[in-house]
């Protein structure tokens, strides 16, 4: 508890980056999660993932948020967050 008498919450995540150069090839979005899984990584900031648009992608086990400037092929946010 603070001086307040508030409830202090303490969150540890275990975060990891990743360039994967391309998302747009077959299975890559499985390859990455699984190996999220087997490391046990909760969120995963993903660099250069090529997808246009924004998205959220609910899976069983995680969850991909991306964000790209169409125009400029520029990621503007891009992770897979789980295990869930």
């Amino acid at each position: 508890m603070d001086k307040k008498g508030h409830d202090i919450y303490i969150y540890i995540y275990i975060t990891g980056t990743w360039n994967i150069m391309t998302m747009l090839k077959a299975c890559k979005m499985n390859e990455i999660a699984n190996e999220m899984l087997k490391t046990q990584l909760q969120i995963i900031a993903l660099q250069e993932l090529r997808w246009k648009g924004e998205r959220q992608i609910n899976k069983t086990k995680y969850t991909l948020y991306y964000s790209c400037n169409p125009e400029k092929n520029r990621s503007a946010l891009n992770g897979i967050y789980g295990p869930k």
